[in-house]
């Protein structure tokens, strides 16, 4: 009698073949709970620091530069950059020190 053929064989090879296909599950589910989560937490401090900074931006338009007043309150939001397209040359606006 060969082994393959055991009950104890198939026995292992169902319950092995349930254990891999409930981890993979799990595994798929918390993937995509912690994506949905991080990238969710993430969107939104990103969407609150832009209207913030669209905020300040619109306060004062006299030109291209920014007012000291400006470079200040980009300062507080912390880790900020501002590049403006102009006829296809970048140019930098406001970098974070």
């Amino acid at each position: 009698m060969r082994f393959t053929n055991t009950l104890r064989f198939r026995l292992t090879a169902w319950y092995c073949l349930a254990l891999a296909l409930g981890l993979i599950a799990f595994g798929v589910a918390l993937l995509g709970l912690a994506s949905k989560h991080l990238l969710t937490n993430h969107d939104e401090a990103m969407s609150l620091k832009g209207y913030a900074v669209s905020h300040i931006l619109d306060q004062d338009l006299r030109g291209t530069d920014l007012t000291q007043g400006q470079r200040e309150n980009l300062m507080r939001l912390g880790r900020v950059a501002i590049a403006q397209m102009d006829q296809g040359v970048e140019r930098m606006l406001y970098r974070d020190p």
